[in-house]
């Protein structure tokens, strides 16, 4: 689907958006065709089955090739700015970018890839480019990005910059993928129309994926009683693009999948599914449905399914599974699927088949970097998983270097905490300290399990002292003590077996104690069932109460017994709003009109969610079981907060699914009432 692009007469361009430009701008707009043409030729960044040495280094190649070239630049970052495991990329680039600093294109380059991990100096940078360089367009660009940011989105601000960028370069496609959060109804209405009149001018790869932002803008700038004609002309364009030669890329299936989903057109998926298992049987897209079609077709057994019913179910996944491995040995996410199920630790499987899977996890790992990546990061993962198994203990310390160092290295160019919102921050886990702790339990399992008490002293220790200087630096909130509290009564059962290395029974034993005084009270009391781990931890300790002396008749009261731990117990009474909502106004699907007073005085259930997301739709019925129950209550009410795009993506989600709980679709007033950072809140 590589066609040539069809050249456009900046006379037939309709100065929507703003006044458009007759001159030539000094920055060029589009790619020569020379550029294109390199750019086309560039192997996938998303095909992960080729390492990524192979498809990073003739990228690499053309961004040395053409240094100043805008469009090679811009591939060449999207190819890793989003990826912290691949610091060896920001580093080579940044070092080119910073040789010459009175370069406008490098000062802009620098900055494009600094708003990944300093948004706040990249909006500085931008200003002062701006201000040198009023002709320039691309600052405005990532500008209005920027506007997109958790706590930072402003409509009127990405409008500005939106225009500002338009009224040089009105044939180009970039600005559409940034009017999401666009509020404007002129704009939206007059963006939809010349971003309809550019696509239809075009039959190339680039504008392929500007489809959905235009039937989003469509369908936004489109009254109720029109959205029917909308989806129409969406079902209209869909059958252009099934016209177009079928390529194995995800942007094609994506496309056609988002326009078939928005028309409600089952026939279209499965012509979709049908040509790529068809044309393209190998691919990861063929993957994919295979996975999904099995899915679909042998439901996860529920809540309420016996034991029996869940391990035949297993077995039965376990199978297919293996047979898709047989078809696709390389498929990362074939493999990667058996790494997530055997990391908690707990499984059926044999030692030497776990080993499999990790040792093919880390060959995908080192092959292909970008595919994932993890906090901590794979060595400490790995190092815990092999202590847990018993297992190559003697690459555990070496492992555990690496992991510590990958952790400082990967980190690098993270994102500021200062450039996020302070509810973020709160909840934000530094990575480094994360995998420092985690690295000294392991450590001192390590040490316990080869008998090394002196080391395993020093692990223990050096965790306490960490929690010790973290009170010193962190302020001292009853939730923060609560979390280290918490944590402190982690090292507890290293302690017990440090103890008992040594042969300090009692000491030991009045451990336990209080390691116990945070479990529930219900398990020893026979209210509440206990979970087999903790029956066998009991099993333990009641064996080792008995080896010193203890007596049978007193075991119970010997649980109860010992120093006591507060324990806070959640209650609403003692919930507490942090920051104060402002005020706003909005209506939901139904068309009734929700402010902050509707808000006050009432106990408000409110869920974050979006059609796309698929762990949201996975709570909707039992949200809307939570709706049905209350919606008659005075004191308690429901209401939920769309991010889609359009109204008629959550409508028709809410109408094929039979749900009747109240929706607001608007991201920008989500924005403005809380920070999310991820999706379904509630």
């Amino acid at each position: 689907m590589r066609l040539a692009v069809v050249t456009l007469s900046l006379c037939l361009l309709l100065p929507i958006l703003g006044q458009a430009q007759t001159a030539q701008p000094s920055y060029p707009c589009e790619p020569t065709p020379e550029i294109r043409q390199a750019l086309n030729k560039l192997p996938s960044m998303t095909d992960f089955r080729v390492a990524f040495e192979e498809r990073m280094k003739p990228l690499r190649a053309l961004a040395e090739k053409y240094p100043h070239d805008i469009f090679v630049q811009h591939r060449y970052q999207d190819a890793f700015r989003h990826q912290r495991t691949l610091y060896q990329e920001f580093d080579r680039a940044l070092l080119i970018y910073r040789s010459k600093t009175d370069d406008p294109l490098f000062r802009y380059f620098e900055a494009r890839l600094t708003a990944s991990f300093n948004p706040k100096k990249t909006e500085q940078m931008l200003d002062e480019l701006i201000a040198r360089h009023p002709d320039f367009p691309w600052p405005h660009l990532v500008i209005a990005a920027l506007t997109e940011l958790p706590g930072a989105r402003d409509a009127k601000k990405a409008e500005a910059h939106l225009r500002s960028f338009l009224n040089v370069c009105p044939p180009t496609l970039e600005p559409y993928s940034l009017m999401r959060d666009v509020e404007d109804p002129s704009m939206i209405a007059e963006g939809a129309k010349k971003l309809r009149f550019l696509l239809e001018a075009r039959a190339d790869s680039v504008s392929l994926a500007y489809w959905p932002c235009l039937w989003d803008l469509e369908f936004r700038a489109a009254p109720k009683q029109e959205q029917e004609q909308v989806r129409q002309r969406v079902l209209m364009d869909v059958a252009s693009l099934q016209k177009l030669p079928p390529v194995p890329d995800r942007d094609w299936y994506r496309v056609i999948k988002y326009g078939a989903d928005l028309a409600k057109e089952q026939k279209i998926l499965d012509w979709l599914d049908q040509t790529v298992l068809k044309e393209f049987p190998d691919s990861s897209l063929a993957i994919n449905i295979e996975r999904d079609r099995w899915t679909r077709d042998h439901p996860r057994p529920g809540r309420d399914a016996s034991p029996e019913e869940r391990k035949a179910y297993a077995e039965l996944e376990k199978a297919r599974l293996e047979e898709l491995r047989k078809r696709w040995p390389d498929d990362p996410g074939l493999i990667m699927d058996p790494w997530l199920q055997i990391l908690p630790g707990g499984t059926s499987l044999s030692l030497d088949e776990r080993l499999s899977i990790a040792d093919k996890y880390v060959s995908l790992h080192h092959r292909s970097p970008d595919f994932s990546n993890s906090v901590p990061p794979l060595a400490i993962e790995l190092a815990d998983l092999y202590v847990k198994w018993r297992v190559r203990l003697g690459q555990v310390p070496e492992l555990i270097q690496a992991g510590l160092r990958d952790v400082e290295l990967e980190n690098k160019y993270s994102i500021d905490p200062s450039a996020v919102p302070r509810e973020m921050q709160n909840r934000r886990t530094d990575p480094v300290a994360l995998t420092n702790e985690r690295a000294r339990f392991i450590l001192a399992d390590l040490y316990l399990i080869q008998k090394q008490p002196e080391k395993a002293r020093d692990a223990i220790q050096l965790g306490l002292e960490s929690l010790d200087q973290q009170a010193l630096t962190q302020p001292e909130s009853e939730q923060e003590k609560r979390r280290a509290e918490g944590r402190r009564w982690q090292w507890l059962p290293y302690q017990v077996r440090l103890a008992e290395l040594q042969g300090e029974s009692d000491k030991a034993l009045s451990l336990y104690q209080q390691y116990l005084q945070r479990f529930p009270r219900q398990y020893f009391s026979g209210t509440a069932k206990m979970p087999q781990e903790t029956k066998d931890l009991l099993a333990d300790i009641k064996r080792l109460y008995l080896a010193n002396g203890g007596k049978e008749e007193s075991w119970s009261d010997w649980l109860a017994a010992g120093p006591k731990v507060e324990v806070p117990k959640p209650a609403l009474a003692n919930l507490q709003y942090t920051f104060r909502l402002p005020d706003f106004e909005a209506k939901d699907l139904n068309g009734k009109t929700w402010k902050l007073a509707d808000l006050k005085g009432k106990a408000t259930f409110v869920d974050i969610w979006a059609t796309w997301c698929g762990p949201c739709r996975g709570e909707h019925p039992e949200l809307q079981k939570l709706f049905d129950t209350i919606k008659s209550r005075k004191d308690m009410q429901v209401l939920t907060l769309s991010m889609d795009e359009s109204e008629y993506m959550a409508e028709s989600y809410m109408k094929e699914k039979k749900y009747t709980f109240p929706v607001i679709v608007s991201k920008g007033l989500i924005d403005r009432l809380f920070t999310v950072a991820g999706i379904p809140q509630g």
